[in-house]
């Protein structure tokens, strides 16, 4: 059975044009949101008014997904929610940071990802009544640069001014930015050093970083030569100065911390007199804790190496008002024990352990504030001690409807506890990935649970969007395939279901007027709107029909419904002469023009046999081979034909199937699905999917004007599908397959979008005036430029002017030219001896005859000289002796 292919071809640009960019007139996503719908919170503040605020980021149809802000009263009303979008094309805008300064005032530092490792951010900030009141980029979000999100760090003084730290991540030489930024918003400074940062050799420290007031404080550690192999160092620094100091750590206490430096909870803080604390723990899950305190100078106020004997894993420290050091952990009785009993343990200045005290608990978070120690246990309450850890009060959360709660972060008030975090929900069978997440608070007072606030977003699906975009009469329709919920790729993982679905919207504002689940094993273009194998032609009253079989064997005629011929393709010519239907023929693309004959353009699979075909109402016949495939065509109203190759080569046809022209084309190559073309006025409109630009073709296919940049996304995998409706261009396309954070949070969705062209006034009327006064008028004048005084036959061409369809019957193999391009001479050979030339003329791109070569002396020297001509395209017309006609191109250049 012969193959029907339905998708045009592609078009790749090998050339870069400004136009204007136009936003679309209406647009829709598409999805039915079970596949995910994830609120993730990253931030919980409370201001003076003990006001809550959630920060975080929920799913978005179009950037994948959006910052959130979210004002909750102290009793968790809302008093006002912001959503955050950066328009840098598919973006995972979240939130990294935040502050509230003394005047309860929000300082946000969000991060707009465009891809899973490009990301750049922005400072914003808000009053109370949450109005912007300044934002500060880092970088201009016109042309990002891109920041590493796990060396930020920000900082807010007593004078509410904002510090901050960051690292772009093209940098080289390890070099931060640090910025100092007014209440209004002004840059007080801002500088850049890789010092602190940069070991002797070159290569990047780890480090550890604070500021403390106006000094930036950094613990640093690389790699030496020779014992103890590892040095630490303190840095202190700022715009103008800077200080080192080897801190001289033995090599115990090298190798020790060595090992710990880089771990998430490695925690440096700052105690009550300014010196820098480091707790790490140990590489065994419940083997202790180390800990190195940092004089101001330099110096080593203590270290506590971890009790081996014990287990215990740490949840939190802090210090008291006698600048206690308190830990508070997680330990066993002993090695075989089962139970975890919660422990505080306080050590002075000089590093003594001056107090240990163990309860009943298991924690899982705990918040240390100037009176109380405050734990969430695993038992689902909220537990407080003093700071001599006796009991203060005990809260019995209400359960929580999910899979797994992420706790956030423990309020505590004088009266109040609001613990928040987001819950992870799985919502197909089979799985174990979480398809839903929501931002969820609760709080209590010092005996029950008083209320609770859930924010839960739109979410967004995983769509797979076939190639079928149909224009109805009244309604635009395609079809899709999505998941139902994340996959797990991991060995052994679970597979989401997945389903098939038909959509119909109404044209005027692209709702839905029908949705419905289809079989997966259908075509879904095929079942629900096939593509028409019966073309329609009118005239006079008359209505013509032209027929392609549904085996693509045959072709028919009907004039109103009254059969007027039939005939097999015979499509294939077998090497002994006989025409057979050929299996592997393709029928690719097929229109009517508006003098009714009908084009069928065709090849066959595997081989470089490629066929244009024409039938006319009166049953002529007439084809012609060609050595490349046309991959698209487009009929003008005077009928002739805008052809593509796939070679990204235009060529226009009269109605005979004559060479017009063969302008320069402004393509390079070709491959599937990527542009669409439609004629108007005699003129071709061509929208290119990948570049997604508007371009105009005169009616000799020379490139006229590009009109428009489409404002799309700049991640598509796969090409989208475009059709027009009158003077709206449709895209049907996928964004967000270029956000991949990790398997179960990738995320596609389908996205239809009407653009108003408004292009009438450009498509004025091709002038039907006479310019080359050859008496035939512009509009069927097949050669444009005839020499005056020379006669035309009825298509306005001379005999010097005349290419024919032969042209493309010899093998292009036949003669080799080199160089092409040339600035002068160009060299053919004959690879056929049997075919000897007689006679060579040279064309210009319009047509003319240029040069007129028939000294058979002159053509054996195998040479061509262009040096008198200009540069350009021109071809070369080779005449055989056995009456064969072969044409090259070449390009002359200076």
């Amino acid at each position: 059975m012969k193959k029907i292919l339905y998708a045009l071809i592609i078009v790749i640009c090998n050339s870069t044009f400004s136009q204007v960019k136009i936003q679309p007139e209406n647009e829709i996503t598409y999805g039915n949101f079970n596949h995910t719908n994830r609120d993730f919170l990253t931030k919980t503040l409370k201001d003076s008014s003990n006001n809550i605020y959630l920060l975080g980021s929920t799913e978005n149809d179009f950037t994948f997904s959006d910052a959130k802000i979210i004002k909750l009263d102290e009793n968790l009303n809302v008093l006002w929610e912001k959503t955050k979008s950066f328009n840098i094309g598919i973006s995972f805008d979240g939130i990294i940071g935040a502050h509230i300064d003394s005047n309860d005032n929000l300082i946000v530092i969000f991060r707009a990802a465009y891809t899973s490792y490009n990301q750049t951010f922005i400072i914003s900030k808000y009053d109370k009544s949450g109005n912007l009141l300044w934002e500060h980029p880092l970088s201009d979000l016109a042309n990002p640069i891109d920041f590493n999100y796990y060396s930020y760090s920000s900082y807010l003084d007593n004078s509410n001014n904002l510090s901050i730290v960051y690292e772009p991540t093209v940098k080289t030489s390890h070099e931060f930015f640090f910025k100092k930024i007014s209440t209004s918003g002004k840059v007080l400074s801002n500088f850049s050093t890789s010092k602190p940062f940069t070991a002797d050799d070159g290569t990047k420290r780890s480090f550890k970083i604070l500021k403390n007031k106006d000094v930036y404080n950094s613990i640093s550690l690389e790699s030496m030569v020779s014992a103890p192999y590892q040095k630490f160092m303190l840095h202190k620094f700022t715009k103008s100065s800077i200080e080192s100091f080897d801190l001289k750590l033995d090599s115990d206490a090298a190798s020790y911390f060595n090992t710990r430096f880089a771990e998430t909870w490695t925690i440096m803080k700052k105690d009550n007199n300014d010196n820098l604390v480091l707790v790490a723990p140990s590489p065994s899950l419940y083997k202790d804790y180390g800990i190195l305190n940092v004089n101001s100078d330099g110096t080593i106020k203590y270290i506590v190496y971890p009790d081996t004997n014990t287990d215990k894993y740490p949840l939190e420290f802090g210090f008291d008002n006698q600048n206690n050091l308190l830990i508070v952990s997680n330990n066993r009785k002993s090695s075989t024990s089962e139970d975890l009993n919660i422990t505080l343990q306080k050590y002075n200045e000089k590093g003594d352990l001056i107090f240990k005290k163990s309860a009943l608990h298991t924690g899982k978070f705990v918040t240390i504030t100037e009176s109380k120690i405050s734990i969430v246990t695993d038992k689902n309450k909220i537990v407080s001690f003093d700071l001599d850890f006796n009991k203060i009060d005990s809260v019995n959360l209400s359960p929580v409807n999910t899979s797994k709660f992420e706790i956030n972060e423990l309020l505590v008030t004088n009266t109040n506890y609001f613990l928040s975090g987001y819950t992870k929900d799985v919502n197909y069978s089979g799985s174990v990935l979480p398809s839903e997440i929501d931002i969820l608070i609760k709080k209590t007072d010092k005996s029950i649970e008083l209320d609770t606030y859930r924010f839960s977003g739109k979410g967004t699906s995983k769509i797979f969007k076939r190639n079928e975009l149909i224009v109805r009469d009244t309604a635009y329709a395609f079809a899709i395939s999505e998941k139902i919920g994340p996959d797990n790729y991991s060995p052994s993982g679970s597979t989401s279901p997945e389903q098939q679905r038909f959509i119909t919207l109404k044209k005027e504002d692209l709702s839905i007027l029908e949705d419905k689940i289809v079989p997966n094993n259908e075509i879904l273009y095929t079942t629900y709107y096939p593509k028409k194998l019966t073309t329609i032609y009118t005239t006079n009253g008359d209505i013509y029909e032209y027929i392609i079989s549904s085996d693509t064997t045959s072709i028919s005629l009907n004039k109103n419904n009254v059969l007027q011929w039939s005939r097999n393709l015979n499509l294939y010519v077998d090497p002994n002469g006989t025409s057979v239907i050929n299996d592997n023929e393709v029928v690719l693309d097929w229109k009517v023009n508006k003098k009714g004959d009908f084009y069928l353009s065709t090849y066959i699979y595997g081989l470089k046999k490629f066929t244009f075909h024409k039938y006319s109402i009166n049953n002529e016949y007439n084809t012609l081979k060609l050595n490349e495939l046309i991959v698209a065509f487009e009929p003008y109203s005077n009928g002739w034909l805008f052809t593509m190759n796939n070679s990204g080569n235009i060529t226009i046809y009269s109605d005979r199937l004559t060479v017009i022209n063969k302008p320069s084309s402004p393509y390079a190559s070709m491959s599937q699905s990527s542009f669409y073309i439609k004629e108007k006025n005699n003129q071709i409109l061509l929208h290119k999917y990948r570049e997604q630009y508007l371009r105009k073709f005169n009616q000799f296919g020379e490139v006229q004007s590009d009109y428009y940049e489409i404002n799309t996304p700049t991640d598509l995998k796969t090409n989208p599908n475009t059709e027009y409706d009158n003077q709206f261009l449709i895209i049907l396309e996928q964004i967000g397959s270029s956000i991949h954070l990790s398997p179960e949070y990738s995320w596609n969705r389908a996205v239809l979008k009407k653009f108003n062209l408004d292009v009438t006034d450009s498509f004025n009327n091709i002038s039907y005036d006479d310019d080359d006064k050859d008496g035939v008028t512009n509009d069927i004048d097949e050669c444009r430029n005839t020499p005056q005084n020379e006669s035309v036959n009825i298509h306005g061409c001379s005999s010097s002017q005349t290419l024919n369809s032969n042209d493309y019957i010899i093998d292009s193999n036949s003669i080799i030219i080199s160089p092409n391009p040339s600035n002068r001479i160009i060299n053919f050979k004959i690879g056929n001896k049997s075919f000897d030339i007689n006679k060579i003329e040279i064309y210009d791109s319009l047509g003319r005859k240029i040069l007129n070569i028939n000294d058979i002396e002159v053509i054996k020297n195998n040479k061509i000289n262009l040096s008198n001509q200009r540069a350009g395209v021109y071809f070369i017309k080779f005449h055989f002796k056995n009456n064969h006609i072969l044409n090259k191109k070449i390009i002359k250049i200076n």
